[in-house]
């Protein structure tokens, strides 16, 4: 959960014009920005209503829907039987942070690179950077990350990219996790399902 809340620093932020100035020239090599043209796989068919009915979600067509997980509110492989590359989504309560829109996602996003910085990187990569992100209906950030997993006795690096948003008081959490030097080849699929994602007004259970 975000502890610091964002609308109470977002008066701070706002009255920052230098660091305004500085979002719009950093250069984000990890997560392009959402003007950029990118070619984005169809997607399948929805899920049924998860989240006690406030998403819907659909995988990339082809992609394999394992069984629920509770870890998880969704997730999604490129084949049956491969855990990676892998698209996850997450969730939880974020009762104090304002819903994302798409006129403050770069203020967010600022705030959010803050956050995460002031946590550290347990492995050791240094800042984090987080630029905003527009696709379909999605409006957050995202940013880069590296992992590792073991898989039978040998160590995997994972590519993890990250894209977050808050909407109806809950963060949402979507990630895809590819084996290291194959996340330029699944981003699209990740774009697609984040982009393809619809958040609903009702409350039913999942």
């Amino acid at each position: 959960m975000i502890r610091v809340p964002f609308c109470r620093r977002l008066a701070v932020l706002l009255m920052a014009p230098l660091l305004a100035a500085c979002q719009g020239d950093r250069d984000y090599p990890e997560a392009p920005r959402a003007s950029r043209p990118v070619e984005l796989p169809r997607l399948g068919d929805y899920l049924p209503p998860l989240d006690r009915g406030r998403i819907e979600i659909a995988p990339p067509a082809g992609w394999h829907v394992p069984p629920r997980d509770n870890r998880f509110v969704a997730r999604f492989t490129k084949s049956r039987g491969r855990s990676y590359p892998s698209i996850i989504l997450r969730a939880e309560d974020a009762p104090e942070t304002p819903d994302v829109t798409k006129e403050d996602v770069e203020t967010f996003a600022a705030w959010l690179e803050k956050e995460l910085d002031s946590k550290g990187d347990p492995q050791g990569n240094g800042p984090t950077r987080v630029t905003p992100v527009r696709t379909g209906g999605f409006v957050g950030a995202m940013y880069r990350k590296q992992g590792s997993t073991r898989v039978d006795i040998k160590t995997i690096v994972l590519d993890r990219l990250l894209m977050e948003t808050v909407v109806g008081r809950r963060k949402y959490l979507l990630e895809l996790r590819a084996s290291e030097g194959t996340l330029e080849e699944y981003r699209p699929a990740l774009l697609a399902v984040a982009g393809g994602m619809k958040f609903l007004d009702r409350t039913t259970e999942d």
